[in-house]
């Protein structure tokens, strides 16, 4: 028998001891840490990969709006709401698009489902903010937007489009420029920054040669963007460049054929040029599209009045009179147009209307210009309203008017004037009502 397996010098096999019970619990516990750390990278991974694709498809919606491509804006959100039913962040862009697409209700109702999913009301304010500016209502509307202005890291070129025409809308240039440069910065493929701020210098006297540069560079950025192509036309006219500005004029219409300004706006160059012919061409298209267009009345009555046609000028003053009674040069035409058919007693009257007009005017430029200066000074912007609505200037003084009264505390001696002016117009109702509003009777509805 082989010594390997038997006899009495075998040597034992030995047993592997087992381990301590504490051992063995802390071996488990190692496993399950090792576990949850897996586990909770996983998730760190699975929530990294949402926000990631949370960001990519809030840049990539916010791109198209940027680029001014609204509707293709809105498809892609419906999309992303589509796959992520559940994302409070698509349902918040898919309100920003669908206001780019002028669909407000909808989109505050996409605003309410990304509340429920948790979206910060912070962040949603700036939709009711841009609704209410849409509807008028200036004052609540700039509060909102501030705030969503102040928070964000990037702007918002929704909120930074209304700020600008809330600003510009009140008079407050200053402000309105600080925010067209914010606007201009992150959409730089966007023609109506650079347009405004065209706008804003036209107002305020800007040189012609700034003027035209700054339309040229919005023209830049998109060259079939009308308006600031029929304002180019416009300002080259009268730096005293009528062929450049009538070329500008046509490149409008090749596109716009029925736009009654343009047609206008090229007889007046064609006048200028000495093509007498040609401009009543175009001042009598300019008429067929639009029977009150003024650039085109006032057009007609230049060439009747040079042709020493004084009679067929009148009707066409006394249509350009009832549409803007407060405008100088009419009176003045009408006047001229009344001495040479011999009617003197209506000529000294129409002098006096003009004279009367022309003082008006001096005052309203220094209120104005007072009101640029100091955009945030209340009281100074109370005297140009009141003043606007002593002078029966409606549209105008009304729209300020509201303006200052929709302001915390209101400003009762604007309500007062305001009641004024709308007895003046036998609007017994509106009179009431802001009559009311200064302390001053029982209030009614608006």
């Amino acid at each position: 028998m082989s010594e390997l397996t038997e006899g009495p010098n075998r040597t034992p096999e030995r047993e592997t001891p087992r381990p301590p019970a504490r051992e063995s619990r802390n071996r488990r516990l190692q496993v399950l840490g090792l576990l949850a750390v897996a586990l909770v990278a996983g998730l760190a991974i699975w929530a990294s990969g949402l926000l990631s694709t949370d960001r990519k498809q809030t840049e990539a919606i916010d791109r198209l709006i940027r680029n001014r491509q609204y509707e293709e804006a809105r498809i892609q959100a419906e999309k992303w709401v589509d796959s992520a039913p559940g994302s409070g962040s698509a349902q918040f862009q898919k309100a920003r698009a669908l206001l780019a697409v002028n669909q407000p209700q909808q989109a505050l109702e996409a605003a309410d489902l990304a509340r429920s999913l948790g979206m910060e009301d912070a962040q949603l304010a700036r939709i009711l903010g841009i609704i209410h500016a849409r509807s008028g209502r200036n004052v609540e509307a700039e509060k909102i937007l501030r705030q969503a202005q102040a928070m964000d890291t990037e702007p918002d070129c929704l909120v930074e489009e209304t700020l600008a025409q809330l600003d510009m809308a009140a008079l407050k240039f200053g402000p309105a420029l600080k925010t067209i440069e914010r606007w201009s910065r992150v959409s730089p493929t966007d023609p109506r920054p650079l347009f405004f701020r065209a706008e804003i210098d036209r107002q305020v006297g800007a040189d012609l040669g700034v003027l035209v540069n700054e339309y040229r560079a919005a023209l830049d950025r998109d060259p079939d963007f009308g308006p600031a192509r029929l304002g180019l036309a416009d300002i080259l006219r009268k730096q005293g460049e009528p062929e450049q500005a009538l070329e500008e004029f046509k490149r409008y219409l090749e596109k716009n054929p029925d736009a009654a300004a343009a047609l206008a706006g090229a007889g007046q160059c064609a006048l200028d040029l000495g093509l007498e012919d040609e401009a009543r061409d175009w001042f009598d298209q300019a008429i067929q599209v639009d029977a009150d267009q003024v650039t085109a009345l006032e057009g007609r009555v230049a060439i009747a009045l040079r042709a020493g046609e004084a009679a067929d000028a009148l009707p066409l003053l006394d249509r350009l009179v009832k549409r803007d009674p407060i405008h100088v040069e009419h009176h003045y035409q009408r006047a001229v147009a009344l001495e040479r058919l011999g009617r003197t007693d209506e000529a000294r009257q129409e002098r006096e209307i003009t004279d009367r007009l022309r003082k008006e005017n001096t005052e309203l430029d220094r209120l104005r210009k007072a009101t640029i200066k100091k955009p945030r000074d209340i009281e100074v912007r109370a005297e140009l309203t009141h003043w606007l609505l002593d002078h029966d200037r409606g549209a105008e003084g009304v729209s300020l008017a509201r303006q200052i009264l929709q302001m915390p505390g209101g400003h009762p001696a604007t309500a007062v004037k305001l009641s004024e002016y709308y007895a003046r117009q036998g609007n017994t109702g509106l009179a009431n009502y802001y009559r009311a509003q200064a302390g001053q009777g029982t209030p009614g509805k608006p």
